[in-house]
């Protein structure tokens, strides 16, 4: 995982103008925008920020993707997850990592921000059959740290699994959704909107917005979401009440938040959650 220092504020302006001008905005975009933010850089926070920073690192990001190297998921190339600043390099090669890691430093120095060696870190996963704790990555001849856990977009990661066990991950969890997927639910949108947002789901105009109804009770939804329920909540069953942990499981925080049932750190739980029920939650 690659930090880069005060990235949002060294964000080449000139740079960004020209990738904004070869994306196809219009004269008239770019001069809005050239004028809102030509004292200031790219203001961290401010509602274009995220998305001007994706435009400024997408051709790193292209570039990593086109080398074939790192993590896939089929023919699919998922090397760098990355929300505005933060940048995940994934591989089970340290050839590949090394190779994206370097890519992503020259990247940097091209554009005139710093990536830290010392914050930027190792995160070897576990997996069933092995663990790769011997990794050695190297920034500008720095060793960068291999840790257990760190965080990325807001959410703590260890080598085990996601341990967040937050209690208020379910309200935090519509303005994530804001950020993965550029949608913004009805509900959300009337809380920041000074004019009046019509609340019904848009998808099956059938109760409010909000992402209990989308991920619970939505009717055109209801094809692809209950099954995955079924399974869910089968999976839960077993793996909690066999260990005489949970009585009463709520739905909702069971998928947004699998692991705040992981009570008193009973091992086996915990790797029935990682390997098992997290995984299904996360569809």
């Amino acid at each position: 995982m690659l930090d880069a220092k005060s990235a949002f504020d060294v964000v080449k302006h000139s740079s960004l103008i020209r990738k904004l001008f070869h994306m196809g905005l219009t004269p008239q975009e770019i001069l809005m925008i050239d004028d809102l933010y030509k004292n200031a850089s790219v203001r961290q926070g401010d509602t274009l920020s995220g998305d001007l920073y994706k435009v400024y690192v997408n051709d790193l990001l292209n570039e990593i993707c086109n080398t074939g190297f790192g993590g896939n998921i089929g023919t699919i190339n998922c090397s760098a997850p990355t929300c505005a600043d933060d940048l995940t390099i994934t591989s089970n090669s340290q050839f590949e990592a090394q190779i994206l890691v370097n890519i992503a430093n020259d990247y940097s120095k091209k554009e005139s921000y710093i990536k830290q060696p010392t914050k930027s870190v190792i995160l070897p996963i576990q997996t069933n059959t092995n663990t790769h704790n011997d990794v050695t990555l190297l920034m500008d001849e720095r060793e960068m740290p291999t840790v257990d856990k760190t965080t990325h977009i807001g959410i703590q990661r260890s080598n085990f699994c996601i341990t967040t066990s937050d209690p208020k991950i379910v309200q935090k969890l519509p303005p994530r959704v804001k950020i993965v997927t550029g949608y913004i639910l009805q509900s959300q949108r009337a809380k920041y909107n000074s004019n009046v947002v019509d609340l019904t789901c848009q998808l099956c105009q059938k109760g409010e917005e909000t992402i209990s109804h989308i991920l619970l009770t939505c009717d055109t939804l209801e094809y692809v979401i209950k099954p995955i329920l079924e399974r869910i909540v089968l999976t839960a069953s077993r793996i909690f009440s066999e260990n005489h942990r949970v009585n009463n499981i709520e739905l909702l925080r069971l998928i947004c938040d699998p692991y705040n049932y992981c009570i008193n750190n009973n091992d086996q739980i915990w790797d029935n959650v990682s390997k098992i029920l997290e995984p299904q939650c996360r569809k």
